[in-house]
């Protein structure tokens, strides 16, 4: 809805949670995660320790839930994007692991828009 554009990436084509979900268990551990971070934001070591990840269908609306002991620049954002390529079956499974485990940067990451990305909490 219009009041909703500022807190919701909107679009109009269906989206296989269930593929998803699957992409989602992949990134739980710890992996180098250079190949979902702005290139110019690298740091020394990018290795993040994902504990939690998952879809769940809301209504309408399709909620990702992510628990990180760190993130880099642009992960989250890189990370739904490739999992809405996996949805549509432009991205395998296959694909996306190898994108983790070679951390290659990708040339162009598709990047979801920042509408809807909220920090609910940071624990010390």
């Amino acid at each position: 809805t219009a009041l909703q554009r500022k807190y919701v990436w909107q679009i109009n084509y269906q989206l296989n949670i269930n593929k998803m979900n699957e992409a989602a268990k992949e990134i739980i551990g710890e992996h180098d995660f250079r190949a979902f971070c702005i290139a110019k934001s690298l740091k020394e070591v990018n290795k993040c320790n994902v504990m939690q990840a998952s879809w769940k269908k809301i209504g309408y609306e399709l909620l990702f839930t992510i628990e990180a002991n760190r993130f880099l620049h642009g992960m989250v954002r890189m990370l739904v994007g490739d999992m809405t390529k996996i949805s549509k079956d432009q991205l395998t499974i296959e694909q996306f692991r190898r994108k983790i485990t070679s951390g290659e940067i990708s040339k162009e990451p598709l990047s979801v828009p920042p509408q809807g990305l909220t920090l609910v909490n940071v624990k010390y």
